[in-house]
């Protein structure tokens, strides 16, 4: 059963993928005021094609990229 409709976020999270590379190191850049292109390539490729248990999430909010997650679990 669905929540109601005032439960449900406007906020859409879905798998972040190898075409949200530019919006994450964007969206970084914007906080920090630099852009870590060479950083977010390598966590992006790792989270991307490496093995072991990773989340990779993006979020959006109207049609807009707002937001990113990368994890990664150490046992």
């Amino acid at each position: 059963m669905a929540p109601p409709a005032a439960a449900r976020s406007p906020v859409l999270v879905r798998s972040l993928g190898p075409a949200d590379a530019e919006r994450v190191i964007a969206l970084d850049a914007r906080i920090l005021g630099r852009r870590r292109e060479a950083y977010f390539h390598v966590k992006l490729r790792e989270a991307f094609e490496e093995t072991g248990v990773r989340v990779s999430l993006a979020a959006e909010h109207e049609g807009c990229f707002a937001g990113f997650l990368l994890a990664r679990v150490y046992y």
